[in-house]
């Protein structure tokens, strides 16, 4: 029986859990590609198959990905027939898992973030990662089903918009990050602020903050900004979400910016 082996982040490090769940989520069997007991896709990709994943009961595309090491562009490309956000794998059919051209390796996660090396390109890469991901990414975090964008990326410290661009199939909203996947949450040459963010905080808020409140429901921009006697056209500057003048878009619960280093 195929054990799954899933890692957690605490706080901005990872730990790989020695526990393992069971399988039976993942319904794992695996055969030569003469041997496929489930129905599948036919042609080139189908013909070199070496290796096959029956999905006998439900699975979360990201678990599919984990329990295979693979990676997305990995598995779409032995399996086009499952679409650009895998919403084609259904209970009742094998994939293909391995063609021959697939290369496992184990990531071990590290301190925070982890900037673990290996020879060949100088980074050691966890499986699976986000589709379309930067290719000089050096830090990873393993995304938890259920969490935002905001949350992912205030625990590493960095904005919304580092993360949509370092793994760009998220898209521009955010939508598309997936869980129970590897995000890019820093690059070559990228330095995070020194202070850390308390989380959840908005969209785009400053880097350079250095002081947050928690915005209370009912609570205006103003409010807000008043209570730690700075001007609202630094607060709108330093949280750009709330919606300008209006504040139509500050969210209650969250952390809003109220001071910069050097502002």
């Amino acid at each position: 029986m195929m054990m799954l082996h899933p890692s957690v982040a605490v706080g901005a490090a990872f730990v790989v859990l020695a526990a393992a769940q069971p399988a039976s989520a993942a319904a794992v069997h695996r055969q030569d590609s003469s041997g496929a007991t489930l129905p599948h896709a036919q042609g080139p990709a189908a013909a070199k198959c070496t290796r096959w994943h029956d999905v006998l009961t439900a699975i979360n595309c990201g678990d599919l990905l984990n329990v295979n090491e693979l990676t997305m562009d990995e598995f779409m490309q032995m399996n086009p027939s499952v679409g650009p956000e895998c919403e084609g794998v259904a209970v009742g059919k094998s994939y293909c898992v391995d063609d021959g051209t697939v290369t496992r390796s184990t990531a071990t996660p590290a301190s925070a973030p982890s900037k673990t090396k290996r020879s060949d390109n100088g980074i050691n890469t966890p499986r699976p990662i986000q589709p379309d991901m930067v290719p000089n990414c050096d830090a990873f975090y393993l995304v938890k089903r259920g969490e935002r964008c905001v949350d992912v990326a205030a625990v590493n410290r960095i904005s919304v918009e580092h993360l949509t661009t370092w793994n760009r199939a998220a898209g521009p909203d955010c939508t598309g990050l997936w869980g129970d996947t590897w995000a890019c949450v820093s690059v070559v040459g990228h330095e995070p602020p020194a202070q850390g963010f308390p989380s959840p905080v908005q969209r785009g808020i400053a880097m350079n903050c250095n002081r947050f409140r928690l915005v209370q429901q009912g609570q205006t921009c103003i409010d807000v900004a008043a209570a730690d006697n700075v001007s609202l056209d630094n607060f709108l500057a330093w949280n750009p979400a709330a919606g300008g003048r209006e504040c139509g878009s500050l969210w209650a619960h969250y952390y809003a910016c109220t001071g910069v280093s050097g502002g």
